[in-house]
């Protein structure tokens, strides 16, 4: 595990002699001596690229959900990107968040066999800590504060105005929030983003273009110092009374993301966007006509 380095040799009596390794892989037979541990992944030191807190897998070959999981929310469960529906459990989703990537089972929406899939990822600091900097009931979040990150669970309490605390160190500048409880799948995700204003929102799992409420976001922005909140109104897509959301929210963070606006030119030589550094991950969706969400990628296009 990056920076550091692991040898490991063994030397036989006679040229029959067999040395097995266990390198993690089966249950040690015995307890490894005082100061040592064993070689596994959950005893690797954390990395400047931190262990995985949200995750998101689609199978590129099939017709099948976006599969949302966090550590937040537990191992397990997960949402659809694309669907209405509450939070799920699956055991054979993600079953653990590594460094720099997830386990799987054998869910076939994250793993059937010889599909070709697409994870995108972002790392977090942990299970969560509970979060006070809003009014109302307490969070619970899992922040990434150097690439403007956090994960945020809350439960609604269906006051306009509440603020929700975030754990960022900068202005909030996109959020994409659940009602994670909501049984039958009733309410739709809603997204904020800076470029919109305080007043709309759109939904992630459609098409509908951003639609203005003041029940989303109370028509108040972000706060722009001290403690870094957001603002929800009573709607119950956002806030609704007794119901427990997911919420992602990223700060722009020069380096690590860029949120903004463009106007097409319907040309295939299109308008070129300055985000200040070579993206990784691009998500576009078209705000004056419904249109589909689209995610392009390094991964899958490492062309113009």
């Amino acid at each position: 595990y990056p920076p550091h380095e692991i040898f490991v040799g063994g030397q036989g009596y006679l040229s029959s002699d067999i040395i097995q390794f266990n390198c993690g892989g089966q249950t040690f037979s015995q307890t490894p001596p005082t100061d040592f541990k064993a070689l596994s992944q959950n005893n690797a030191p954390d990395n400047t690229a931190g262990i995985t807190g949200f995750s998101w897998i689609k199978n590129r070959d099939a017709s099948v959900h976006n599969i949302l999981s966090n550590r937040v929310s537990g191992i397990g469960n997960y949402l659809e990107s694309d669907s209405t529906e509450e939070e799920q459990e699956n055991t054979n989703s993600v079953q653990r968040f590594l460094q720099q990537g997830v386990q799987v089972g054998k869910m076939a929406a994250v793993n059937t066999s010889a599909a070709s899939f697409i994870l995108w990822q972002w790392a977090a600091n942990g299970t969560g800590t509970t979060n006070d900097h809003g009014s109302g009931a307490d969070v619970t979040v899992s922040v990434n504060t150097t690439a403007g990150f956090s994960i945020v669970k809350y439960t609604g309490d269906g006051t306009s105005g509440r603020t929700i605390g975030t754990g960022l160190a900068d202005q909030v500048a996109c959020i994409l929030v659940k009602n994670i409880t909501d049984t039958g799948g009733t309410y739709e995700w809603r997204v904020f983003h800076q470029s919109w204003g305080n007043t709309k929102a759109a939904p992630l799992n459609d098409i509908d273009y951003p639609n203005t409420s003041t029940a989303y976001w109370n028509d108040a922005g972000p706060a722009t110092s001290g403690n870094y909140t957001f603002t929800v109104g009573n709607s119950d897509e956002t806030n609704k009374s007794g119901d427990d959301f997911i919420a992602y929210v990223w700060a722009e963070i020069p380096g690590y993301s860029k949120f903004g606006s463009y106007t097409g030119n319907s040309s295939a030589d299109g308008p070129y966007i300055n985000t200040g550094f070579s993206p990784a991950y691009v998500m576009i969706k078209r705000t004056d006509a419904d249109d589909e969400w689209v995610i392009v990628d390094s991964a899958r296009s490492p062309y113009n």
